[in-house]
This record gives structure tokens, C-alpha cells and sequence, in this order.
């Protein structure tokens, strides 16, 4: 066969494998065999393993004379649960943990228990990033003799990997007793080095605080507190203990059953991006914030990330005090599917040098697309992102109903992305502009340079004229 043929084959097959049993690379010749393990290393950035005839093809490949060593791996729980899987893990980690940089593992309740054996010695020198995720499990078991610690894979993972960078950390509420014991074994120094920490998990203060301890120097913290319960001062502390390098901080999806109040120390000067993507659990006050000052506790603050179903009166007021100005902050990006315009038009004032804007548009927020356009002049990016069964809004771009202003009162837009859902709701129309918003509105904007779309319904003749005047990229 033409090794050009056989190199366009390879990459159709191995572009869009989801690899689970990499056996087929055994009964080859050596020539496949070889541009497979280029084509491989080239393409997928994570091997996913669900049997150990996966994991024997990807050994054999990676013990040939041409391959260099794999090294990002997804072990998955199906693989937990086949006989003998311990054996076959210890043959794998004994020949890939000098190069591994990159490790997920995905445990749940039908997972066999992993022994105590000689996983201890093994040492993840160039592990960069571990990700731990159990479903539905109250125990990695059975864990050492007197039950306190997790097996020796993951302590050993922990504390023999002094490259390791991100650690995420993600267990089912199911999961309380597994997290105590994950986080009672993590106080070695070889975290110290941990930038980046995914934690969701079910806590209380006395997880928070042994959080508190570890020597991490986070640069992003990404939280998701589910089924938990802790005192304000708990969590600040935390914070704290980070404040000296913490960059980026997310709270993420708030679950029902859970019962806390955030409270930000007085100074974390580095932050510059805040996530909060909370969902309609804060209406009732199961979990929510104390006031803060956003100039005196977050003087570096740059970006706002506020999602989810944030549409509350009391959550808005804490955020968005009155009689307060912030500088600093540049981008606000608000995903929420309905956000009351009063509150957007006092965001306008307390932020007033806003430069890039994202906001959903629904059915419930065209009257904050209205605001948007009246109030953030000086907006030079901007992202809309169509969201739900609207259909035609060139009426709303354009401006043409009373005392409405359109798209072109943002004089200073330099940059306009519109985001659509590929797949409405059945019944709902697809949003959507036309030739008319391009024509005379996009088409007459003098600082527009850059705009990122779908084609929408608009016709090919207009798209040409507009990709004569601006960058135009269609996605």
C-alpha cells in the first residue's frame, strides 16, 4: 500500500479513537505499527484504558525501538473491575511512572480493592497533573490495616510526585470518608509545587482546615462544595493560607444539602478573576456570601464570572453594593440565563471601565441586551451567546423599537463574538440574525475589526461584504 494511503488510513482511524483496546496494533507489520505510534502520540493527548489488552497494546507500542513513552492516561473504573487488575496496574505503573505526566483515575463502587503491594516504591518523578474521581463509593478499599489511609497507589502518587502541578479531586457526596482519608495524606511537601486545585468534594471544617495546611502555593482554586456543611471563618482560613499566591478563584454549581456562608479574608491582593456560577439553591440562603469590599479585598480583581441561575435579589445586593465604584475590574462575563436589568444598570456604575462584556440572550434577558447596548459605551469586546428559542433578533440589534438604541451605540466595539446553541429545544426557533443586522448595523460600526459567528441565516453575498470591511472568522 502507498505509505501515503496508509498514513491518511491511520490518521481517519486514530483521530477519532476512543482508545479501549489498542491489541489491534499487535497484528500489523511493523511499518503500521510504527507511523500508528507517531500518528498516536501526534493525535491523542489522553489514552483512556478499559481492559488490560488495552493496556498490552499500549506497552508494546511504547517498548518498541521507535516509540517514545506515552504519557497521559485515563485508567477508567471499568478497568478497576476486571480480575487481577491490581497485578496488571503494577506492571503498568512499574513501566510508565518514570515518564508519566499525566494521570486520571476513575473509581466507583463495582471497583475490586487494590492491595497493599509494592506500589510504594514507585516514584511519579514527571507526574505534572492527577486527577481522582470516585462515583458512588464510600471507600477505596481495603485501605491499610487500621482503615485510616487511602491504598499505597494514591499515597504514593502524592507524595513521591515533585513536579505535580494540578491535583483535582473529584468525589460523589457518596464519598465523605474517602475524602478524609485523601486529605489526611496530603501533607507532604512535595505539593508545594501545586498551582492549580479542582476540589469537589463533600466537606466540613474539619476538612477545610486540614486543607488549610497543606503546603500548597495555589495560583487557581476551583471549588464545589456539595453536601456540605462549615462556618464562614473555616473556609477564610483556607483562603488565607493561599492569599499569598492565589490568582483565580471558582466557585462551581452549587448542590442542594449543603449549608455554608463564604467569607473572604480582608486582603487577597493577587486575585484577578472570580467565578461564581451558583445555581437557585442561593434563593434560599443555603449557601451564600458575606459583603465584601471589592477595592480593599480584591484590589487586583480584573474579571467577574457570574452563572448559573444567579437571579436574586439578595445574592445581587452583595455583589453589587450601592454607593461603590471598582476600577479595576475589565471584563464581566454573565452566563446566567435571566438577570434582572435593574441590576445590570447598576453594574454599569460600579464598574464603569468595563471593556470586554459576555452575556446569555434568552427568551427572559432581551431587556438586559437593551441595557447592555444604552449603558456599556465603552465595550471593545463582546460576546453574546444565543441561548434558547428567541429566533429573529435583528429587531433587537438594530434598535427599532421606541426608546431602544441597537448594537451600533457601542461606538467603541472592536471585537463582537455571537455563540448559538446547535440544538434548541424542540419547538423553540433557533436564534438568529440576518442580512438586515449585518447590513445596517455591523456594516456601520467604524471600530469594528474583528467579528466571530455563525452563518446564520445570512446570505453569502452579505458575508462577503462584511469579511471586506472586518476580520470575519465563521464557526
Amino acid at each position: 500500500m502507498n505509505p501515503l494511503t496508509v498514513r491518511l488510513v491511520l490518521e481517519e482511524v486514530f483521530t477519532h479513537l476512543s482508545v479501549d483496546d489498542l491489541k489491534v496494533c499487535r497484528t500489523v507489520n511493523k511499518a503500521w505499527c510504527q507511523e500508528a505510534t507517531v500518528i498516536l502520540r501526534n493525535s491523542i493527548s489522553n489514552i483512556s484504558i478499559g481492559t488490560p489488552a488495552a493496556l498490552r497494546g499500549v506497552t508494546t507500542l511504547s517498548t518498541s525501538s521507535h516509540s517514545v513513552p506515552f504519557t497521559k492516561f485515563n485508567l477508567s473504573s471499568h478497568f478497576f473491575s476486571l480480575p487481577n487488575c491490581a497485578k496488571t496496574l503494577f506492571e503498568f505503573l512499574s513501566a510508565f511512572s518514570p515518564e508519566l505526566q499525566s494521570l486520571s483515575i476513575t473509581l466507583d463502587r463495582e471497583s475490586n480493592p487494590l492491595p497493599e503491594s509494592e506500589l510504594d516504591h514507585l516514584k511519579f518523578t514527571k507526574l505534572t497533573k492527577l486527577t481522582l474521581t470516585g462515583h458512588g463509593l464510600d471507600t477505596l478499599a481495603p485501605c491499610s490495616k487500621n482503615g485510616t489511609e487511602i491504598p499505597s497507589i494514591f499515597k504514593a502518587m502524592l507524595s513521591s510526585s515533585p513536579r505535580l502541578e494540578s491535583l483535582s479531586i473529584i468525589m460523589d457526596p457518596g464519598c465523605r470518608s474517602t475524602v478524609k482519608k485523601i486529605i489526611n495524606c496530603m501533607t507532604s511537601t512535595s505539593l508545594r509545587n501545586v498551582s492549580s486545585l479542582e476540589i469537589y468534594i463533600p466537606v466540613g471544617d474539619e476538612e477545610i482546615l486540614s486543607l488549610s495546611r497543606i503546603p500548597f502555593h495555589l495560583k487557581k482554586l476551583k471549588c464545589d462544595f456539595h453536601r456540605s456543611c462549615f462556618l464562614p471563618e473555616s473556609f477564610k482560613t483556607f483562603l488565607s493560607a493561599q492569599s499569598a499566591s492565589l490568582e483565580h478563584i471558582k466557585f462551581d454549581n452549587f448542590y442542594g444539602n449543603s449549608c455554608y456562608t463564604v467569607a473572604f479574608p480582608e486582603e487577597m491582593t493577587r486575585v484577578v478573576k472570580l467565578g461564581i456560577d451558583g445555581r437557585s439553591e442561593l434563593s434560599s440562603k443555603e449557601v451564600t456570601f458575606l459583603p465584601f469590599n471589592y477595592n480593599r479585598q480584591f484590589p487586583a480583581l480584573r474579571d467577574l464570572v457570574l452563572g448559573g441561575s444567579i437571579e436574586f435579589n439578595t445574592c445581587w445586593k452583595i455583589l453589587f453594593p450601592e454607593d461603590t465604584t471598582v476600577a479595576s475590574v475589565k471584563g464581566l462575563k454573565l452566563t446566567a440565563r435571566y438577570v434582572d436589568p435593574v441590576w445590570v444598570g447598576r453594574i454599569g456604575v460600579i464598574f464603569p471601565n468595563l471593556e470586554k462584556l459576555f452575556f446569555s440572550l434568552t427568551p427572559r434577558n432581551e431587556e438586559l441586551a437593551r441595557v447592555v447596548f444604552s449603558s456599556f459605551k465603552g465595550t471593545k469586546e463582546l460576546t453574546v451567546y444565543f441561548q434558547g428559542g428567541v429566533g429573529n433578533v435583528d429587531r433587537l440589534f438594530l434598535g427599532e423599537e421606541e426608546d431602544d438604541v441597537g448594537l451600533a451605540n457601542l461606538k467603541s466595539l472592536h471585537t463582537l463574538r455571537f455563540k448559538a446553541d446547535k440544538l434548541p429545544s424542540s419547538g423553540q426557533k433557533a436564534c438568529h440574525i440576518s442580512d438586515l443586522t449585518v447590513t445596517n448595523c455591523l456594516m456601520k460600526m467604524t471600530n469594528l475589526r474583528n467579528v466571530i459567528m455563525p452563518p446564520f441565516q445570512i446570505s453569502q453575498h452579505v458575508l462577503t461584504q462584511l469579511s471586506t470591511k472586518v476580520n470575519l472568522h465563521l464557526t
